[in-house]
């Protein structure tokens, strides 16, 4: 992406009070989302997708989360972004006191057992609804950081998919979490779960009337 098309989304964006932007796989970095913020102002946009852009890094990520603030965005995806702890912990030092519907940040595998925390963090400060961590080498530690921090978050959806690692550990977990966060429906596709560990991760959410689609 060139710096001149950069600006002008921006400016399109404020001048038609664009809702949704998708900016996906275009070599998206810090500098232009800098220009796209500085030009759109406290415009009307309501969801970002930047997915699929790893040379954002921590910088670009930290503009994201001061345009989820100012802009007051709702839904944001940050799929497949190389994000990192570090990434994580700008992004939630510039959203406090923004509300979010949804946050994607599937298939980013590099998160880590710290990365996930502050993950937790951030469903808890901005009230997520829709959690999406599929594809992100979760393992029973990372789910426990997770469940630390979440702590009273109420999340609508908790969509886990594709995450192999997790155990019988991660699914003990998976279910305190189910529990703590009164999570409404919980999807783990492609988890590598036998039927067993699948008979038990469904009898420790019996009593929660969450719909686990698997």
């Amino acid at each position: 992406m060139s710096v001149q098309l950069s600006i002008k989304i921006g400016i399109v964006c404020f001048k038609y009070n664009v809702e949704k932007l998708r900016i996906c796989n275009a070599d998206l970095r810090a500098t232009h989302l800098r220009n796209i913020f500085k030009h759109i102002g406290n415009g009307k946009l309501k969801s970002i997708n930047v997915s699929t852009n790893p040379k954002l890094g921590v910088e670009g990520v930290s503009v994201l989360g001061s345009m989820v603030s100012l802009c007051e965005i709702e839904n944001v995806v940050i799929s497949d972004c190389n994000l990192t702890a570090e990434a994580m912990k700008a992004f939630k030092e510039n959203t406090r006191g923004a509300k979010l519907k949804k946050l994607n940040v599937s298939f980013n595998i590099k998160l880590g057992v710290e990365g996930v925390g502050v993950l937790g963090y951030i469903v808890s400060q901005s009230e997520v609804e829709e959690v999406f961590m599929r594809g992100c080498s979760l393992t029973a530690e990372s789910m426990k950081a997770f469940k630390e921090n979440a702590r009273d978050a109420k999340i609508k959806l908790l969509h886990l998919s594709w995450n192999m690692t997790l155990g019988d550990e991660g699914l003990s977990t998976i279910s305190e979490i189910v529990l703590q966060c009164h999570v409404e429906t919980v999807v783990m596709r492609g988890c590598d779960f036998n039927d067993d560990q699948l008979k038990r991760f469904k009898a420790l959410i019996a009593d929660t009337g969450v719909k686990f689609i698997h």
